[in-house]
């Protein structure tokens, strides 16, 4: 069995919560800036919440800023 990756630590802090209308999960964002970003889901479970969000940090935050390749 081989073993998983460990996912790339991220800026900021990831945590996950359970919706109010018990229908899975949320997450929400704190960046090192201190803005909150959320996503209400829902999600079916903590992992897969996470792993949302931390696609969501790498696509929107850390990706290039546009017409910086010098």
């Amino acid at each position: 069995m081989t073993a998983r990756k460990k996912a790339k630590p991220l800026p900021g802090a990831i945590t996950t919560q359970k919706r109010n209308d018990g229908t899975g999960w949320s997450w929400r964002w704190l960046s090192n800036k201190g803005n909150v970003h959320f996503h209400p889901g829902p999600f079916p479970t903590t992992t897969a919440a996470r792993a949302a969000a931390r696609k969501w940090v790498r696509d929107k935050v850390l990706r290039e800023a546009p017409g910086d390749d010098e």
